[in-house]
Parts: C-alpha cells; structure tokens; sequence
C-alpha cells in the first residue's frame, strides 16, 4: 500500500473513494460540505434518512455519486465537534479503515485531516490513519492452504488531501514504515515455535541489517555467552533441541552520534517460556 498526498478540488478528484466526516446532528465537516454543494445536496438528502447520525465510529457507504470523479463515497461519523480529542480520532480512523478495506477500491482520498482536533496536528492524524490501515490490511496466510474466496484487501493506494503536500510526505514515510515494522513483528509472533526457532529469529535480524546500512546486527553464539557468564540464560535453552541466540541490534539514523544512546532489551520466545 503506497500512501500520498493530493490537492485541488474534492469533487474533482477521480478516486475509488473519497472518505469524509460528519459530526454528531448530522453536521458535515469542511470538505462534505464542499462535496455536497458539488453534488447538489447528496449528503445532506442522504442523513434526512437517518442511517448515520454522526456518533463516532458509525459509517455509510454511497456508491457511484452523481456529480463527483468519484466511485464511492465514505462517511464516518466524528461525534460531537467540539469534544473530539485523541480517542475519538483513532476510533474514526479505525472504523474508515475497516469499512474503506471491505470493499473492492484500489484507491482512496481522504480530507480527514482537516478535522479540528485541537490537541493533535495533521502530522500525527496522518499517522494513526496509515496504522489503522495497516491494522486492518494484516493477513498471516503463510501457513494457509489456498482460498480463493479470502481474497487479500485490494487497496493499493491511499491519499490525504491538504495544502501543504511537501511537509507531510516525511511523515507519511516515517508511518509505513513503522507499518512495515508491526508487521514483520506479527509475521514473527504468528509463527509456530517449529519454524520460528531462534536462529530463524536471528536470522531474520541478520537479514534486516543486509536490508539496511543504518542497523548492525550481532548474534552471540552459546560458547561466547557461556565466557560471559550467562548462565541463566543457557540454562533455560537447555530445555530445547534448538541453541540460544542473542542478538544485539545497533541503529544509527541520523545524529546518532551526537546523542546518547537508548537500549531496548526484550525476550524472544520461541517456544514455551516454562511458566
């Protein structure tokens, strides 16, 4: 999924779905209310119907609107305009991604971000927008037989439309990122201890540091652990066929070398943990 960033007229924009807000007593954000001029009056004829009402999270679907480039329309409700903090943006996110991937668009805009979240800006919206996205888009089917009927989420690129394009592009980048990252790590965790052993675990840390110039990786190995002592750790691998791995991970991103550094230690488990 490639994530962009769009400008123009909402109306204009040829798209397999534009994803608009609406507000608690059926009230239209900015860029609906652009829509519905454009569109004659679409939306608001369509909430006098009494499907959405704007309570957060709720969506409806319009297909092929008249007057518009694009195929579908997606409203997602806000909730109350001036309570919407942090929390309710992330359930908006969440329920447009679940309602935007169960269907068949290859293409989506949206103009959430232009909604007045008064304790966040557009940079982090764009954000828990992409990771809902990548939430809702995970499938771990390495393991599955074939199903033509499980057919993986078709979107394959998503906008956001705001005025200033070049200032959010990093930001986008830094999101899939972080997208890709979450789900190498659920790959990792979904896999059975058979195949996810720890030198298949370390191996995938070798690979990443082949991927990247900024990470190195190094694999301690159980003779160069038992000449440093660690013997809690080897004494718990002794209960597996599979040797012990520790791995050490360096990144060094720009400016690294001016500041100090920050050390994650974490566990990896590849079989049971023995209570």
């Amino acid at each position: 999924m490639q994530f962009h960033t769009t400008n123009g007229a909402l109306a204009s924009l040829a798209t397999d779905c534009l994803i608009l807000g609406v507000f608690e007593g059926k009230k239209l954000d900015a860029g609906a209310h652009d829509i519905d001029e454009a569109s004659g009056g679409l939306l608001k004829a369509t909430l006098k119907g009494g499907d959405l009402n704007g309570a957060t999270g709720q969506t409806l679907m319009l297909t092929v609107p008249q007057g518009l480039a694009c195929k579908r329309l997606l409203l997602v409700g806000c909730g109350k305009k001036k309570e919407l903090n942090a929390r309710g943006f992330r359930k908006i996110a969440q329920a447009a991604a679940k309602a935007l991937l169960a269907t068949r668009a290859t293409s989506a805009v949206t103009s959430l971000l232009d909604l007045p979240l008064q304790d966040r800006d557009q940079h982090w919206m764009a954000s828990q927008l992409i990771e809902a996205l990548g939430h809702a888009a995970y499938r771990f089917n390495q393991l599955k037989t074939t199903n033509k009927d499980d057919k993986p989420p078709a979107l394959k690129q998503f906008s956001f439309h705001v005025v200033d394009e070049a200032a959010l592009k990093p930001t986008l980048a830094q999101a899939a990122a972080i997208n890709a990252g979450i789900a190498l790590c659920k790959d990792l965790a979904n896999l059975p201890g058979n195949i996810c052993t720890p030198t298949y675990l370390a191996g995938q840390a070798e690979q990443l540091a082949k991927q990247f110039k900024s990470i190195h990786t190094t694999v301690l190995e159980e003779k160069e652990m038992e000449k440093l002592g660690m013997g809690a750790l080897l004494s718990v691998s002794r209960g597996s066929r599979q040797p012990a791995k520790l791995i050490v991970m360096e990144y060094k991103g720009p400016g690294s070398q001016k500041k100090k550094p920050l050390v994650l230690v974490g566990k990896g488990l590849t079989f049971d943990a023995g209570g």
